[in-house]
Parts: C-alpha cells; sequence; structure tokens
C-alpha cells in the first residue's frame, strides 16, 4: 500500500504540471489510466499477443504451423484481415526489398503508403504502430503493432472525453464503452485502421484546441508536433467512407472549441508562441501532405477512375431505422447466426445509441461555457449524420458535406463516438433528481423504468417483425429492460452502476470478438514459409496463383512473394497496353481489386471476367502474356492436369500442402 501511495503521490504531482486552467484538468486517476494502458501494451507485446484471425488458414485449411490461441477463436468472416491485412504487412517484412514503398503487395505507384502498410519512406515517422517491424523480428513486431492498436484508440478517445467532460471517470467510462462496443470489436481489424483513425483523430483534435489556448512555449510546440504526427496517421488510414465523417466531427467540435474559448483565443498572452506552433503545425503539414498527394498523384488519379472505390457515390436514407434499433437486441448474435437483412456482423453490429435520452435531462445538466457549445456540436453534428442516413430529401447535404462518399454503417465510428460523448458529458454533469421520500423517489424511477420499457418493447418489437422474428421473444425482453435500465440509471444519476452496466456487459460478451493469440506460427512455421526461406531466389520475381479463392495468394504472399493475384488497392495500370494488345478490355480490369486466376489449356484466348466481388482473369499457365508482366512462378490450389503444366518445371518434388509449385519455361 505504500509503494502504491508514492505512486498515487507522484503521479499527483504529473497530473498537476500537465494541467491548465484554459485548458484541461488531470488528477492522478487519469495518470493512473495512461500507465494502466501502458502496462497493458507492454505486456501483451512481450508476451507476443496479438488478435488477428490468421489462425483460419490452420483451421480451414491445415496449410501452417498451430497458432497458440488463447481466448476466444478466429473468425471467417475477418477475411479482410486474416487473407489481405496481415499477409500483406508480412510481405513487406520479408520480401527481397524489405518495406518497398513504389510496388509492393497491393499495387504499384507507392499505393502502399495509402495501404497502411510499414514501408520504408519518411511517413512511416508519423505512423508509430509500424516502428517495431523495422527493429523486432515478424511476430513481436505484429504484436506490437497490434497493441498499439488498442493504446491508441483506448488513451486518445479517453483523452478527449477528459476534455470534454472534465471527469476522469467519465472520460474512463466512455473509452471502455466505445472500445468494447459491439462495432469497434467487430470492425476492429478492417483494412481502413479503425483504431489507429479513430485514437489518432481525438488526439489530434485535443492538441489543435490546446493550440489555441496554451501558454507554455515548450507544450505548445510539442502539440503541435503531436498535430503532425496524429493527422499525418489518420489522413494515410486514406478510406473516405470512415475518414469523412470522422473529420466532420472534429472541425464541429474544434469550431464548438473556438467559440467557447475565443476571449482566451485572441488575449496577448503568449499569442506569438500560439501562432508559431500553429503556424509549424499547418506548413509541416503541408509540406508533408504537398510531398505524398505529388508520390500518389498517378495512383489517386487511378484510382479516381476505378468503379470501386474511385467512382462509387451514395443515395441518401440508404439506411432503414430498424438498423440502429436491433443493436439494442444483439447480445447473442455471432459470425453465423445473425439476421440475414444486416448482411454481416461486422456491418450489422453498432453501439447502445443512449444519447436521445440525455434530451429528458438537459435542465439538470451543470455545464460550464465549453461544455455547452460541445454539447451543441456534438448534437449538430450527429443530427447532419442522422439526416443523411435517413431522410431521401438529404441529398444537398451529401454534395455539401461530401457525404456522399460514405453510408450506414461507415458513419457508426464518428457517430458512436459523438454518442459516447454526449452521454458521458450529460452523465458527468447531472445533477441528482430532488424528491420529498423514498416513495416519491421510487415512484419517479418505476415511472421512468416504464415508460423507456413501453418504448423500447416497441420498437424492438417492430424491428424484430422486420428482422422476420430472428429474435426470440426472450431475447427482445432481456433488450428491452436491459434499454430501461441503462435509461433509468442515466436520468436517476446512479453514476456507478451506470457506468458499470455500460462496461462490463459488453466487455464479457464482445470482448473475446477478436481472439487473443501468441505468436505467428500459422505462417512462420508452415512448410510453404520454410521451402520459400530455403530459396530466396523465389522471392525476386513474380508469381500467379491458380485458384478460385484469392485467399491461396494472401498465404503465398505472406512468406514474402511477390504475387500478381490477390487484393490490390491499384489496377495494374501500367501493363493495361499489353493486355488490350492481347484482346483484354482494360477497363474490365478496372473494378474492385480482388483478382484471382483461372488456368486454360494451352492455345486457349485469354478473358477477364466479373465475378462480384471477384474479377477472374483465365489463361494459359504457358501464355507469352505471364513473362511479359514478369510472372516467372506459377502455384496451383490443387494438383493440375498434366496438360496444364506441360513445359512447366517442378520446383519441389516434396509434398506442400496446398499448393504446386512451378517455375515458368
Amino acid at each position: 500500500m505504500q509503494t502504491i501511495r508514492r505512486i498515487d503521490r507522484l503521479f499527483a504531482v504529473i497530473a498537476a504540471r500537465l494541467s491548465s486552467s484554459e485548458f484541461m484538468q488531470f488528477d492522478s486517476y487519469a495518470i493512473w489510466f495512461y500507465a494502466a494502458c501502458l502496462f497493458l501494451f507492454l505486456a501483451a507485446s512481450l508476451a507476443d499477443l496479438n488478435g488477428s484471425s490468421m489462425a483460419i488458414f490452420d483451421s480451414f485449411y491445415r496449410w501452417g504451423g498451430t497458432e497458440k490461441t488463447w481466448i476466444g477463436a478466429p473468425r471467417a468472416q475477418r477475411n479482410d484481415e486474416w487473407a489481405f491485412v496481415t499477409p500483406d504487412i508480412f510481405n513487406q517484412k520479408l520480401r527481397a526489398d524489405p518495406f518497398e514503398v513504389k510496388d509492393s503487395a497491393v499495387g504499384g505507384h507507392s499505393v502502399a503508403l495509402i495501404a497502411n502498410l510499414p514501408v520504408r519512406h519518411f511517413t512511416t515517422l508519423f505512423r508509430p504502430q509500424f516502428w517495431a517491424f523495422f527493429v523486432l523480428r515478424i511476430d513481436y513486431a505484429f504484436a506490437v503493432y497490434w497493441q498499439l492498436k488498442a493504446l491508441i484508440l483506448l488513451t486518445g478517445v479517453f483523452t478527449w472525453l477528459l476534455l470534454i467532460t472534465r471527469s476522469t471517470f467519465w472520460a474512463a467510462t466512455g473509452a471502455l464503452w466505445y472500445f468494447f462496443s459491439p462495432f469497434t470489436q467487430w470492425s476492429y481489424s478492417w483494412p481502413s485502421a479503425l483504431p489507429e483513425m479513430v485514437g489518432s483523430l481525438c488526439f489530434a483534435a485535443v492538441l489543435t484546441c490546446y493550440l489555441t489556448v496554451g501558454r507554455n512555449l515548450v507544450a505548445l510546440f510539442l502539440s503541435a508536433a503531436g498535430v503532425v504526427l496524429f493527422v499525418v496517421n489518420f489522413a494515410l488510414c486514406a478510406y473516405l467512407p470512415h475518414l469523412i465523417p470522422l473529420i466532420w466531427l472534429a472541425v464541429f467540435f474544434v469550431f464548438s472549441w473556438c467559440l467557447s474559448a475565443r476571449k482566451l483565443i485572441f488575449t496577448r498572452a503568449s499569442a506569438s508562441a500560439r501562432m508559431l506552433a500553429i503556424a509549424f503545425a499547418l506548413c509541416t503539414l503541408g509540406i508533408v501532405g504537398l510531398s505524398v498527394y505529388r508520390e500518389l498523384r498517378p495512383a489517386s488519379i487511378a484510382i479516381a477512375q476505378t468503379s470501386y472505390p474511385g467512382r462509387r457515390l451514395f443515395p441518401p436514407a440508404d439506411m432503414r431505422l430498424w438498423l440502429p434499433i436491433s443493436h439494442f437486441i444483439q447480445w447473442r448474435e455471432t459470425e453465423n447466426h445473425f439476421p440475414k437483412d444486416i448482411g454481416n456482423m461486422c456491418e450489422g453490429s453498432g453501439f447502445l445509441w443512449l444519447a436521445p435520452a440525455t434530451l429528458f435531462c438537459l435542465r439538470r445538466m451543470t455545464l460550464s461555457s465549453m461544455q455547452k457549445f460541445a454539447l451543441a456540436a456534438l448534437w449538430l453534428f450527429s443530427c447532419l449524420i442522422v439526416a443523411w442516413l435517413l431522410v431521401p430529401e438529404s441529398a444537398p447535404l451529401g454534395t455539401l458535406f461530401a457525404l456522399n462518399r460514405t453510408e450506414g454503417p461507415r458513419t457508426f465510428p464518428a457517430l458512436g463516438l459523438a454518442n459516447v460523448s454526449i452521454v458521458a458529458l450529460a452523465a458527468a454533469s447531472m445533477r441528482k433528481v430532488q424528491t420529498n421520500g423514498w416513495a416519491m423517489t421510487l415512484a419517479y424511477y418505476a415511472g421512468i423504468a416504464a415508460i423507456t420499457s413501453a418504448v423500447m418493447y416497441h420498437l424492438l418489437n417492430e424491428t424484430n417483425v422486420g428482422l422476420a422474428l430472428f429474435f426470440s421473444h426472450r431475447e427482445v425482453l432481456f433488450a428491452t429492460f436491459f434499454a430501461a435500465a441503462l435509461t433509468t440509471l442515466l436520468l436517476s444519476g446512479w453514476k456507478l452502476i451506470l457506468a458499470a452496466a455500460l462496461v462490463i456487459p459488453q466487455a464479457l460478451v464482445f470482448g473475446s470478438v477478436n481472439p487473443i493469440e501468441r505468436g505467428t506460427a500459422v505462417f512462420t512455421s508452415s512448410e510453404l514459409f520454410k521451402f520459400v526461406r530455403k530459396h530466396p531466389e523465389l522471392l525476386h520475381a513474380k508469381w500467379i496463383v491458380f485458384s478460385d479463392s484469392v485467399v491461396n495468394s494472401g498465404f503465398l504472399a505472406a512468406t514474402g512473394c511477390n504475387v500478381y493475384t490477390g487484393c490490390h488497392y491499384l489496377p495494374d495500370i501500367d501493363h493495361f497496353p499489353l493486355f488490350a494488345a492481347r484482346g483484354l478490355d482494360p477497363p474490365a480490369l478496372n473494378r474492385l481489386g480482388y483478382l484471382t486466376a483461372h488456368a486454360l489449356p494451352p492455345g486457349e484466348k485469354p478473358s477477364v471476367q466479373f465475378l462480384i466481388p471477384i474479377l477472374r482473369l483465365s489463361i494459359s499457365p504457358t501464355d507469352p502474356l505471364l513473362p511479359a508482366l514478369g510472372i516467372r512462378y506459377v502455384a496451383f490450389d490443387q494438383q493440375p492436369a498434366p496438360a496444364l503444366v506441360a513445359g512447366l518445371m517442378p520446383l519441389s518434388a516434396e509434398t506442400i500442402p496446398g499448393f504446386w509449385l512451378y517455375r515458368l519455361p
């Protein structure tokens, strides 16, 4: 206990030095939260733990080494992660030219800069989640990368909420609530790098606010450097459907901060230092942005012309109201057990949308000027997004705010953060109900519970009808009573119980959505990986994988091989003239980016088919087009017919599970 008290006193000193009367107040509990997050990050990294679903390769295909899964199970639905993103990260580390940026597994023309991969490029200085790949072996580097997702998200959201609520307790509660919400957990490993994206945005917004009112020269320039780091990290996540709503949330919030702090902003004290720090941040961001744009310009132009994602636009009101309502009832849903109408668990999951309940306690909130402006900004942003999602006449809003580049669940990271922020602010600032005696108090609580139960039962029941009665009556009743309990706790001001109810059930139910695994043996202990490591010459030319599945291409890419098939952010635009010369239509290749190859007998004419969502190139393994594309090696996912491989040279007499490998003559 003495040691804990000494640490607490030290943390109190640190908190006092970090605090600013014009900006944000820290206490020792806030430093404890940061310290706990850092400790868990270090412990999980040193234990070589990650949350990837790469063990699917062992569970389904028996190609790799046995993965050590501690908690949970790999999710087949996470195929964007285990079949593409993770193999591409491994490819960057293990390829013949490690961390190459110009030509990577996701395409050429430096498109790797916006593919969330470790690259040997100055922008990696602003992406701490990738630093470990340059100094650690692949399994520990991947563990650090994965655990930094949680560290950036938790500390970023906590700092954002601490500025808004002025309450360490509710900042921590809100951060954990957001982290364990089903949407966050189910979308955790999307290629868009949502945890890093959201955490970086929160830090960037908070530090931007400090630049407007800070007075300490050192702190101002450290904040300016932090703004640059987090803005670049956020921007290079580069998935517009997520970026756009999050950007508007930050803009609304920072604007509200500037309105509330206008007197401090225009005070002469330290004005020169603030202007210099802001100028430094803007100039640095301008230089970095211009440099990245110039390098990515050819890729950006090409991507803008693709069917997806370049030309894709969304109409307004493309989300049904039942989807957010169904988020109250998804406690027993799994990746194999969910209503068909929601598409999949990643797209259908969400948050506990409690913000509307706070409208009934506005008069009981004791808010500072900044909090009033922040609350207004959060509500204006929420109304903007809700209008775009539900109101058909909101098309002009889509054009004005570029919301026609996003849709439905893609807005949930930003809308969910606004929801959590509104509830946390309300809970932190609400006065308790004053009643005459316990009987009146009990009647008040009972009234809230009864009204909420009636409303929620009706909404949930109608939602269940719309979902073809997927949920049982017991599940509907449980969701009704749980939502009523949360609303009653919120409006009554029972903060400790409310915080526990928001965090603990979601942590228990959704905390194992991402498995906890040790190591990366599924790749590094596989027979294919060992074979490629013994023959490094296989890394110096392109491969094509003849398979109806892009999964095989991903597994081969994880060994460091340069694979022509698979998932690519940018089509092979440099070779479009070669395709055109062979009678293949280049625009037909300018689609989704998932490319497979189908083997034709010798002499048959190649063709391209779009089998949503896969683009399939049908071609003979001996077609002269393959060497012209730089392809030297061929892999099959099943033993090929002798006629298909006539003239090809087998690479190994040994059996390699799942692959038959050949070299072109």
